[in-house]
């Protein structure tokens, strides 16, 4: 049975790292390495589909490299969970405010704008984010971007606590 398991890997910050390429080939989801509050250490959340070797196989190959510290399963602890997307949206001076209108609800912000278009920037949930999507796909999107999730422990529980 496949399942989607969420890893939060630690490592030391090396500036330019691409040294994930050994387990790339398993993992389903972009890498994206953030700072953390100790400037020595910087960390990714990634989303692991497979059964359970298939995640035991993604640990093994992320402990063979050298500068990661620890790798964290949150998949069964509650965690917040976000995502950043930013859509290019068509908008003429007729449909401009019915934009600006969906993107309020949904607590987004528009970010740049251009005769004929919106640039809008938007956080949450998987769920909540492809409601907008599917809501100004009506005016025409002409770009689209999303970050992937990252994600934090909740309560003042954190990954450094975890005996995974």
């Amino acid at each position: 049975m496949f399942w989607l398991y969420w890893l939060i890997i630690s490592r030391e910050y090396w500036p330019g790292f691409q040294g994930c390429s050994a387990a790339a080939d398993l993992i389903s989801t972009v890498w994206r390495w953030g700072e953390t509050l100790d400037p020595g250490i910087s960390r990714m959340t990634i989303t692991v589909s497979g059964d359970v070797a298939t995640l035991e196989q993604v640990v093994k190959q992320l402990n063979k490299l050298v500068n990661v510290i620890k790798i964290s399963n949150i998949t069964e602890e509650p965690a917040v969970m976000r995502e950043l997307m930013m859509i290019k949206v068509q908008a003429d001076p007729q449909t401009r405010s019915d934009i600006q209108q969906i993107v309020e609800t949904f607590r987004g912000k528009v970010v740049d704008v251009s005769l004929d278009s919106l640039v809008i920037e938007i956080t949450g949930n998987e769920e909540k984010l492809e409601a907008i999507k599917i809501l100004l796909q009506h005016f025409g999107i002409k770009e689209l971007v999303r970050t992937g999730k990252v994600a934090m422990l909740r309560g003042s529980k954190t990954t450094r606590d975890l005996n995974v």
